[in-house]
């Protein structure tokens, strides 16, 4: 992966990522009837400009999804036919 947008030490010089390797689990399951939920473990190590030097993150994520459903305790209305 290549990147163009820079990071910065903490005595604020510049580096540029040239190359990026990024692994990551993701584990999901329902947790209700409209509601999904995932945690995320991640790890990513990055080549910068300065000196071969590399650096890694490590990361955990929660990440719930809320998907709307049909109220299913309105009975639908049946079409109705107009005849003239």
């Amino acid at each position: 992966m290549t990147s163009s947008v820079p990071s910065a030490y903490p005595n604020g010089d510049l580096l540029q990522e040239d190359n990026a390797s990024v692994v990551y689990l993701d584990l999901a399951r329902p947790l209700a009837p409209a509601l999904g939920g995932s945690m995320r473990l991640g790890w990513t190590r990055a080549e910068a400009d300065v000196g071969n030097a590399y650096f890694q993150s490590f990361g955990i994520s929660m990440l719930l999804r809320y998907t709307a459903q049909a109220d299913s305790s309105v009975p639908e209305r049946p079409a109705r036919a107009v005849v003239l």
